[in-house]
């Protein structure tokens, strides 16, 4: 029964009784007509919201008792509000928009579809934890690379199957209402409602001009009905414009979006960063990936450099941090007491090859990390293994004159310095020579 009957039927209604509703929405509701007077005005439309799905209305609650539709919450009551969960620790938020963008021919592609399996299976995606979940991934740019990109995937990664994946290998349009209505109808059907949904890309699934904000803000509607109906993390590949940093078309897509992922491509390389993160740190680099052959495609793997390839600044601040239970941002650029560029170029060069992980803003060192400090968890646990390093004075401060570090001795890597780390130091040096250290050291009290 549509609305217009049920207004039809309360205005009718002019004795004490019950008005029954047909079944809506599966559930049998019943309104009490007042008490032997002709329904008002407020008192049809409130049938008429209940009809549509509203709340259902108290019978006892009085004539002034509304339907609340929109609700005010108290600082109490926001605490009570659920709160975003990980979907790939520091990278992706649950049920939320994400937009990675990048020019034409940066492996966005490959980097959206290794996220997408690495979810569909639960495995950590380049050393971060994921959220296991099924995935659609909607591949509006051809049907055959998809198929080629996948079994090279399994075939590098050494996996016969990934259960969990759909593909939509057509070019649904988004802002267009019926088009959204039957994605939305496809997803209905699934066993369970995915986790992640990849529409690659923007530019296949928007009907109009991406550059005008009317059509933008309509996709964006039919985006966050998905994380809205289905409760997934919807990830959007798009390309940049001619200057390659930002995203092509209307603004409103990048500001409405929770995350929003840039890539560089340089050769076969690809840098994958965060530009911005709602209630999270900006600018900060995740992952430094490769591209490999693999079968008759591509994968990705991470670059992971030698020890000996980090600067001075980088293994300050690696040793700092490894040395800890986890540090903020601003804790750990005060303890390396490096100035604030930087720490910012270490402590994203660390990020993107995995060395460091971030998680709640707090930083730790990863077992790669701490390996190349020559350091190891002790089965797990939060005390850090390491050979000391030798007791040495420095061969230009008299021993009488009883300095001490001005700052923490960092962990002793052949060949390198004890204090600054300097590399291409001879065959059992501990220190520089020369006393150019001595600016590290302060009299003691």
């Amino acid at each position: 029964m549509g609305i217009s009957r049920h207004m039809e039927r309360a205005q009718r209604a002019t004795t004490p009784g019950v008005v029954a509703l047909d079944d809506h929405a599966k559930r049998p509701e019943v309104w009490r007509a007042r008490e032997g007077r002709r329904m008002t005005d407020l008192d049809a439309a409130r049938l008429a919201m209940l009809a549509a799905g509203g709340e259902t209305l108290d019978a006892d609650a009085g004539e002034s008792a509304p339907i609340r539709r929109f609700r005010l919450l108290t600082e109490s009551d926001l605490r009570d509000l659920p709160q975003l969960e990980p979907l790939i620790v520091g990278v992706l938020e649950r049920g939320t928009v994400a937009l990675m963008v990048a020019p034409y021919a940066s492996f966005k592609s490959f980097v959206a579809l290794d996220m997408a399996l690495n979810v569909a299976l639960g495995r950590p995606w380049h050393g971060r934890a994921t959220t296991q979940g099924d995935v659609v991934y909607i591949y509006a740019e051809g049907t055959t690379g998809i198929l080629r990109r996948v079994e090279a995937w399994k075939a590098f990664h050494g996996i016969a199957t990934v259960p969990g994946v759909y593909f939509l290998p057509s070019a649904p349009l988004l802002n267009v209402p019926k088009d959204a209505h039957e994605v939305m109808a496809e997803l209905a059907l699934l066993p369970k409602q995915p986790a992640l949904i990849v529409v690659d890309t923007v530019a296949r699934t928007i009907s109009g001009n991406e550059r005008e904000s009317v059509d933008m803000n309509a996709y964006i509607r039919a985006c966050d009905r998905m994380t809205a109906e289905a409760g997934a993390t919807v990830l959007l590949v798009h390309h940049t414009g001619w200057e390659g940093t930002r995203s092509r078309g209307a603004t409103e897509l990048p500001a409405g979006a929770q995350t929003e992922i840039i890539l560089k491509r340089d050769g076969d390389q690809v840098d994958v960063t965060l530009k911005k993160q709602k209630d999270g740190e900006d600018g900060i680099s995740v992952a430094h990936l490769e591209a490999v052959k693999s079968g008759e495609s591509l994968a990705l793997r991470p670059v992971v450099p030698n020890s000996s390839s980090l600067t001075v600044n980088e293994r300050r601040a690696l040793s700092v941090v490894q040395a800890s239970e986890g540090m903020t941002s601003t804790e750990w650029k005060s303890a390396t007491t490096l100035a604030q560029g930087s720490f910012a170029n270490a402590r994203n060069r660390l990020l993107s090859i995995a060395y460091v992980r971030v998680a709640k803003k707090r930083y730790t060192a990863t077992e790669a990390g701490r390996q190349a400090l020559g350091t190891t968890y002790n089965g797990g646990t939060t005390e850090v293994q390491s050979t000391p390093a030798p007791e040495v004075q420095h061969p230009h401060i008299p021993k009488d004159v009883g300095c001490v570090p001005s700052r923490p001795v960092m962990a002793r890597i052949p060949g390198t310095c004890m204090l600054c780390q300097r590399e291409g130091l001879e065959d059992g040096a501990a220190i520089c020579p020369r006393g150019e250290h001595l600016a590290h050291y302060r009299r003691a009290s």
